[in-house]
């Protein structure tokens, strides 16, 4: 596996470990739950951040994928079983897919949402983005505890 790859995986690896302490013992109510009007639940953040990460992972493997953004949007959950079993499958496609990052890969332009990208630059924006969600996710958590101390 390239350097850079094998440096992205452990990235991705303790941010997806930190998210399943985020999430292992909440239940819906909590998983759903949103602060505010115009913020997400804890369960959107998680499948978008997800979704995200795939899209901009696959870009920079030269594989690029369908998306249907608006649906992370809208995802729910009783339990974090669903979003524990969407870690694990995303932990083993982060595997396969930076198994396949090249130096080829990594210069060549891709274009996506709205211009063309560099695979080196989806691979850094999956990371950047990947972890700001984590930010988000593990605030949201926050907010929610301290909504029902209220």
């Amino acid at each position: 596996m390239h350097p850079l790859a094998t440096a992205a995986l452990a990235q991705f690896d303790e941010i997806h470990d930190d998210l399943r302490r985020v999430v292992g013992d909440l239940q819906a109510e909590a998983l759903n739950w949103r602060p505010g009007e115009e913020t997400n639940s804890i369960y959107v953040l998680v499948t978008h951040l997800l979704g995200a990460e795939h899209f901009w992972l696959a870009a920079a493997a030269g594989r690029p994928v369908a998306r249907d953004r608006e649906a992370e949007f809208r995802a729910q959950g009783r339990d974090p079983t669903g979003l524990l079993r969407l870690l694990e499958e995303a932990d083993a496609r982060n595997r396969d897919l930076l198994s396949h990052l090249t130096p080829e890969t990594l210069a060549a332009t891709f274009t996506g949402r709205d211009e063309p990208r560099s695979g080196a630059w989806c691979l850094l924006h999956a990371i950047e983005h990947s972890g700001q969600q984590r930010g988000q996710t593990t605030l949201t958590r926050q907010l929610w505890e301290f909504a029902q101390r209220r």
